[in-house]
């Protein structure tokens, strides 16, 4: 099937709402946003995604017009529920992060006619801030070996892109969980040509 992308406010069949749930405030929009979709085309499919769909994946379920629930790193649900027709009930998809224990590649965006990417090569925390929910909603925190960084890296290169930054959760945890450990400084001038 054959898919386009429309703005949030433009009429669409299928809307995918990624979530933050960093605040109380962040999960009141998310639930304003399922509304909004709802408004535009009540026959519309509502797919919630993000930190809160994986935290409170229950509470996002009984929110009224939400079809599916995918947690993060479920790129394959996200593109099998686009597809899916809903049941009634909502449907949910959530793993627990605290087993993870890789950073999926699909990290990697590029958009076509800049010249900057985005590559993950951290996610995670292992810190327990009592105020902050990230390793909850993220798990651990996992590092991308140097060599898939570099290996993305050249591919980005390759495609034209003449900057990359590199993106994650916690950056200065970057390579910690590696063996042999590395750091992000490291990383950086690591295959310098």
């Amino acid at each position: 099937m054959k898919h386009s992308f429309v703005a949030f406010d433009e009429v669409a069949e299928c809307y995918v709402i990624n979530t933050c749930t960093v605040t109380n405030r962040a999960d009141w929009e998310a639930r304003q946003l399922v509304r909004r979709a709802k408004r535009r085309n009540p026959v519309a499919k509502v797919l919630v995604t993000g930190c809160y769909a994986q935290v409170n994946s229950q509470e996002v379920a009984e929110v009224p017009g939400v079809d599916f629930v995918i947690g993060l790193n479920r790129l394959d649900d996200l593109l099998r529920f686009v597809e899916s027709v809903p049941t009634g009930a909502p449907q949910i998809a959530v793993s627990d992060v605290k087993r993870e224990r890789g950073v999926p590649v699909l990290g990697t965006r590029a958009l076509p006619g800049h010249t900057r990417a985005f590559l993950k090569i951290q996610e995670g925390c292992n810190y327990s801030c009592t105020y902050c929910i990230i390793p909850t909603a993220r798990g651990l925190s996992r590092s991308v070996t140097p060599s898939e960084v570099m290996e993305q890296v050249r591919r980005l290169a390759g495609a034209g892109y003449k900057e990359i930054v590199l993106t994650g959760i916690h950056l200065g945890g970057y390579g910690q969980d590696l063996n042999p450990k590395i750091d992000l400084a490291a990383l950086v001038e690591r295959d310098r040509r």
